[in-house]
C-alpha cells in the first residue's frame, strides 16, 4: 500500500515482519514496485534479502540513470546524508530488510558480522562505482553489452533449462550502460549474429563462445562463472 506525496507514489516502510536477531522489519516488494524516492527523508537503511532492486535519479532533462542493480545481501542508502539521493524500485518479485536508522547504532554495536558486512559492502561500492566509470568513460557500446552479459553469466543465475536469465528490460540496460535502446538491441543481436551467444527468447541467453565473449568485453582471459556459495568476482556490477 502507498501514499501519494508530492503527486507520487509513496512506499510503505512498516515492513511485514521482525528477522529477528538484529530487529530488522522485512518488506515485500511485487516487479516495478518502489522502495523509496530520492528526496525522501532517509529514515531507514536497507538490505535485498531476495530478488534484484535497482536504484537511480531522474536527470534534469527527464533521462534515467542506473546506478546499481542489488540482489541478494547487498545494502542501500548506506549514505549519511538526511535525505536519499536515489530511487529504488523493484526489478523481480523481492523482499528487503528494513533497518531503522535510529537504531543502527545499537544495532552495530550489538550484531559485530552485521558491522563487518557494512564496511564491506561500503568499500565494495566504491570500487563498483569506479569501475562503472571507467566502463562509461573508456569502453564501447559492443564492449559494454558484452561486460554486462559476462556479469550475468558469472552471477552463475540458470534457469530450469541452463539458460541465464535477464530479469532487467532492454531499457534498464540502456540507462545502466549510458546507451540508447536502439543501441543495447543491435549490440546483442550483432553477437548473436557473431556466434558468441544464443538468445532463443528476449530475456535468456546462452553463452556459446565464453574466450571470444571475454575478448569482446575488453576483459582479457576469460574467468569461470562463480556459484552462490563461492563469493563473488571483485568487478561485479551492482
Amino acid at each position: 500500500m502507498q501514499e501519494r506525496h508530492d503527486g507520487r507514489l509513496q512506499p510503505r516502510h512498516a515492513g511485514t515482519g521482525s528477522n529477528g536477531k538484529n530487529g530488522a522489519c522485512l518488506q515485500r516488494l511485487q516487479p516495478r514496485e518502489t522502495l523509496f524516492i530520492d528526496g525522501e527523508r532517509a529514515h531507514s537503511v536497507f538490505r535485498v534479502r531476495s530478488g534484484l532492486v535497482m536504484t537511480y535519479r531522474l536527470l534534469s532533462d527527464g533521462r534515467r540513470q542506473i546506478h546499481s542493480f542489488a540482489r541478494t545481501g547487498d545494502f542501500l542508502t548506506l549514505g549519511t546524508g538526511d535525505l536519499y539521493t536515489v530511487s529504488a524500485e523493484a526489478i523481480t518479485e523481492s523482499s528487503v530488510e528494513v533497518f531503522r536508522r535510529g537504531k543502527l547504532d545499537n544495532i552495530l554495536r550489538e550484531d559485530s558480522v552485521f558491522g563487518r558486512q557494512l564496511i564491506q559492502r561500503l568499500t565494495h561500492e566504491l570500487s563498483v562505482a569506479r569501475e562503472q566509470a571507467a566502463m562509461l568513460g573508456r569502453k564501447s557500446a559492443m564492449e559494454r553489452i558484452a561486460s554486462f552479459l559476462v556479469f550475468l553469466d558469472r552471477r552463475g543465475d540458470r534457469t530450469p533449462d541452463e539458460l541465464i536469465a535477464i530479469p532487467m528490460t532492454r531499457n534498464d540496460i540502456a540507462d545502466y550502460l549510458g546507451l540508447t535502446l536502439e543501441t543495447v538491441s543491435r549490440m546483442i543481436h550483432r553477437l548473436k549474429a557473431l556466434g558468441l551467444i544464443d538468445l532463443p527468447r528476449p530475456d535468456r541467453f546462452r553463452v556459446l563462445c565464453p574466450p571470444e565473449l571475454a575478448e569482446a568485453a575488453g576483459e582479457g582471459l576469460w574467468q569461470p562463472r562463480l556459484d552462490s556459495d563461492q563469493g563473488e568476482p571483485d568487478w561485479e556490477f551492482h
